[in-house]
């Protein structure tokens, strides 16, 4: 089981979204890389997004950066939603 960690907005513009980070070491994977995902939802759990990264890592900056564009760029956001039905499954745990 990998690593979960909530990642917070800085500013004080009110937006209804949740972000969060999941990270796995390569001993934790059978394919021996490293795998970490951007993920996020709206207040609602009726919105979902997702990121991966595969064989590379980004910091914890980078992810905060890009929850950020997710509040204020509409397109960026919309790039980023999944109909994946894993997604709501995770989030219940968070």
């Amino acid at each position: 089981m990998g690593i979960w960690g909530e990642i917070k907005v800085q500013g004080k513009r009110k937006h209804p979204w949740h972000f969060a980070y999941y990270v796995e070491s390569p001993s934790q994977r059978d394919d021996g890389q490293w795998y970490q995902a951007f993920l996020f939802r709206d207040e609602e759990r009726s919105k979902f997004g997702r990121k991966e990264f595969l064989g590379r890592t980004i910091s914890r900056m980078n992810f905060g950066k890009m929850a950020a564009r997710v509040v204020a760029d509409v397109t960026f956001r919309k790039a980023l939603l999944s109909d994946d039905p894993s997604l709501p499954k995770l989030w219940k745990r968070h």
